[in-house]
């Protein structure tokens, strides 16, 4: 509604005089006034249609100001509809209750023809921008909906071709590896790499994309924690190798087994271990540690690459978060750890409940992610989600 278009005011007022005067001062500008004294009658008059500001007395005869303005918030219909409360200038209004009750504003009787007018229009304002931002971000919203539909569409299709063309890079090896040597094994390896982030990137970009819509459909089993990091672990020897690190694991000193969504905890195992690896340092390690009680596993993973600073440890959670690196360049981290986060965040089932953070360590390492999972009960098949302990 433009500021120049006449609004509609409800005023609700047991004293026909006051109902009067403001109606004369209101419709003097333009306004469209509806002047009723109970508040049984304002409320059906609003219900029948909306207005777009409501002038309410406090002192009403069965009931006051306050509460009427809380049935009026109550109905979702008016619930946004600004309340302007009346009072008399040696009456007593609570100010405190009369905001918590969701007023926005008040006048006070005798009334002053300007203030009354000034008040009127900073809070029809107020709603227009209000309506105005509502209907942006609407409009935003539906946007990025489509955008996330085609981006969707498209990382789908890549899943195909970028698989069948890392299986036919994985046959040459076999066929031809042997006789690779200097720049043509070089060639090699940084084209198997680039492939082998491309599928990262689309599997990542999928993974949170579901788990933020809630589409992903966890199975929890039981399952022993070695075998599960094994797993991890043996999906990331090759790329370890290729970037000349280290990969070790120090083992949990016993069997221990643990209800969790098996692909989904160890693909949170797989995230972590492919970002340590990415940052460290040529000729480093990246060391797995499982520590096992009656009650939990935690799993974590230490680099020894230049680290995140403590205000940027946030950051790192996020999609495509960038934080610092060394030589003060900006380093995307992609989408494995904002996967970790929404995995191990995940609401309300649980497939495992757990928790899940990153702080710099000294010694050895110079990052440690930390995994602490905590079994989440029998196995349970269907329809849930990796959660987090509440």
């Amino acid at each position: 509604m433009p500021e120049h278009t006449p609004a509609d005011i409800l005023i609700v007022d047991d004293v026909a005089a006051n109902l009067e005067l403001l109606s004369e001062m209101l419709k003097s500008r333009g306004h469209k006034v509806r002047a009723v004294p109970r508040w049984r009658i304002a409320l059906k008059a609003a219900s029948r249609r909306a207005p777009d500001l409501v002038l309410l007395d406090i002192t009403m005869p069965e009931m006051d100001g306050y509460e009427v303005c809380r049935r009026f918030k109550a109905d979702p219909a008016l619930s946004e509809v600004p309340v302007m409360f009346i009072s008399a200038l040696d009456g007593t209004i609570d100010k405190v209750k009369a905001f918590a009750v969701g007023g926005v504003d008040y006048i006070t009787k005798p009334f002053a023809f300007e203030e009354v007018e000034a008040r009127v229009n900073t809070c029809l304002a107020l709603a227009r921008q209000r309506r105005a931002l509502e209907s942006q971000l609407k409009a935003i919203r539906a946007l990025e909906s489509t955008r996330d539909t085609l981006v969707q569409m498209i990382v789908h299709d890549m899943r195909s071709p970028l698989g069948a063309a890392l299986a036919q890079l994985g046959v040459l090896e076999l066929d031809l590896g042997r006789h690779l040597e200097g720049d043509a094994r070089d060639t090699w390896q940084d084209l198997h790499a680039a492939l082998s982030n491309l599928s990262q990137l689309v599997d990542g970009v999928l993974g949170v994309h579901q788990l933020e819509n809630g589409q992903l459909l966890p199975e929890r089993v039981m399952v022993d924690v070695a075998t599960l990091i094994e797993g991890a672990v043996a999906q990331l020897s090759s790329v370890a190798c290729l970037s000349n690190v280290e990969l070790a694991v120090r083992p949990l000193g016993g069997r221990l087994e643990i209800a969790i969504d098996t692909g989904l905890i160890q693909r949170v195992i797989i995230n972590l271990l492919d970002n340590a690896i990415r940052f460290a340092p040529d000729g480093s390690r990246v060391t797995l540690d499982a520590i096992g009680t009656d009650e939990s596993v935690e799993v974590m993973v230490s680099d020894a690459g230049p680290g995140v600073p403590l205000d940027q440890r946030l950051a790192i959670f996020d999609k495509f978060g960038r934080v610092l690196g060394r030589g003060h360049s900006r380093t995307s981290i992609g989408l494995g750890l904002a996967f970790c986060r929404l995995a191990v965040e995940a609401r309300p089932h649980h497939a495992a409940r757990g928790r899940f953070g990153t702080h710099q360590a000294h010694r050895e390492a110079a990052r440690v992610d930390r995994l602490r999972l905590e079994p989440g009960g029998p196995p349970v098949r269907g329809p849930h989600q990796l959660g987090a302990q509440p």
